[in-house]
């Protein structure tokens, strides 16, 4: 496709559009999402790729004419960078740095991780400019001045970027599962910031302890409800006066992580102990 291109003419680029439509710079799986032809300025588009050569997909989701800025160099806005770069802000400034290989969907920390022309949004690569009060963009596409501190979402669990015009707010999100941490503030509800297994709405049982994170403590709580839930919490008592149904533990219940005998009451003659497991490990979350 690239050879295509650079044979065709000005006055033919509309007839090289070829059958996969890919162009390879800032990565992507190919103009308009592997099919069609590549767009000319002003032609809407999600991510670079979806451009012809020597434009870019801008922050109001149409191509236009990129720049000349390649890595290092300064920027006010991605305009000023060649295709396949973005404008990010460093502590010494804005400065153009080549885009990665990130599709749509996949964790980022940062913009430049993600493919020519889409953004790093909580903690998601993503070419959408999601609605006003969603906590992103800030409500479209001309909000902010690229180079000042002009965008602010409230949060204390976001960086605040201007991004090709547009504020870009990314999750502070140390493992990448789509939650900040407690130790942040209120905003905050990851218990164990450094281990992506643990987070709200985790229904799995481990029998080990989380990783906790930088200020945060190891624990059994998975789920960060405050809680250690043990997965097996009933105990069987097989005597003359009590003969349980059911399966549970034949001691105490265990604590989490630790080991015990598994079985059941059976009253064939009198009422014993039934031995299912010898060593159970308690799980918890």
């Amino acid at each position: 496709m690239r050879i295509a291109i650079a044979l065709c003419t000005a006055l033919f680029v509309a007839a090289c559009g070829g059958d996969d439509g890919a162009a390879s710079d800032g990565g992507g799986s190919g103009g308009r999402d592997g099919g069609g032809t590549l767009g000319g300025l002003g032609d809407p588009c999600v991510r670079t790729a979806d451009c012809m050569p020597d434009l870019y997909c801008s922050g109001v989701r149409a191509c236009a004419a990129s720049g000349t800025g390649v890595d290092g160099e300064a920027c006010v806005t991605t305009a000023d960078c060649a295709r396949g770069n973005t404008c990010v802000r460093e502590p010494e400034g804005w400065v153009c740095r080549p885009a990665g290989d990130r599709d749509i969907g996949e964790p980022c920390l940062r913009h430049e991780q993600c493919q020519a022309g889409l953004f790093c949004h909580m903690g998601r690569c993503t070419g959408e400019v999601p609605d006003a009060g969603t906590g992103g963009f800030d409500g479209g596409a001309t909000v902010c001045t690229p180079g000042t501190d002009d965008c602010d979402d409230g949060s204390d669990c976001t960086t605040d970027q201007c991004i090709a015009d547009m504020c870009v707010y990314t999750l502070i999100d140390s493992d990448m599962d789509g939650y900040a941490s407690t130790v942040i503030g209120p905003c905050g509800d990851d218990c164990a910031d450094m281990d992506e297994g643990a987070h709200p709405g985790q229904e799995e049982h481990a029998g080990e302890r989380h990783e906790g994170g930088p200020g945060q403590t190891r624990s059994f709580d998975w789920n960060c409800d405050g809680i250690e839930e043990k997965r097996y919490p009933t105990a069987v008592t097989c005597s003359a006066d009590t003969c349980d149904g059911g399966e549970g533990w034949l001691d105490s219940v265990p604590a989490c992580g630790a080991a015990g005998r598994w079985g059941r009451c059976t009253s064939t003659i009198g009422c014993s102990e039934e031995v299912l497991e010898e060593s159970r490990q308690q799980t918890c979350r």
